[in-house]
């Protein structure tokens, strides 16, 4: 499994945002927002995973955001996540990691398990965020 660090406009990793459930405009040509960003890839440009870290939140979040985990390849999702931290540690150093997970679009009946797999942990949830009634907060240190 090969990670390249790739631009918030690489068409691979455009491609999968735009069917993550995540995504606000399918099609657009940027996919990190404001902020520093970290976005990984595989060559086949069959998973993304992209950080952010943000000097302003208004959601009071403090650290480097998985703002998109998305994973269409035959590797674990979790090995992924877990190999994709000695990239957000060397661009970042030891820091809090986070992420939202929103229960009403996905699937799966363990959300963010596979964030649970690779040793994040619950951080309550923020009921107010939007376009989701509400959000699982997990986070990890590194």
């Amino acid at each position: 499994m090969n990670f390249l660090i790739v631009p918030d406009s690489d068409i691979r990793a455009l491609q999968l945002a735009d069917r993550h459930y995540s995504r606000k405009t399918i099609g657009s040509k940027r996919m990190a927002g404001p902020g520093e960003h970290l976005i990984l890839v595989d060559e086949a440009g069959t998973f993304v995973i992209g950080f952010r870290k943000q000097k302003y939140r208004l959601d009071g979040q403090q650290g480097v955001e998985c703002f998109i985990f998305r994973n269409e390849s035959q590797a674990l999702s979790s090995l992924i996540l877990d190999r994709a931290l000695s990239f957000v540690l060397e661009r970042w150093g030891h820091t809090r990691l986070f992420t939202y997970i929103a229960p009403n679009k996905i699937k799966s009946i363990n959300p963010g398990c596979c964030f649970k797999f690779a040793g994040w942990v619950s951080a309550g949830c923020n009921k107010f965020s939007r376009p989701c009634k509400y959000k699982i907060i997990l986070e990890k240190f590194i």
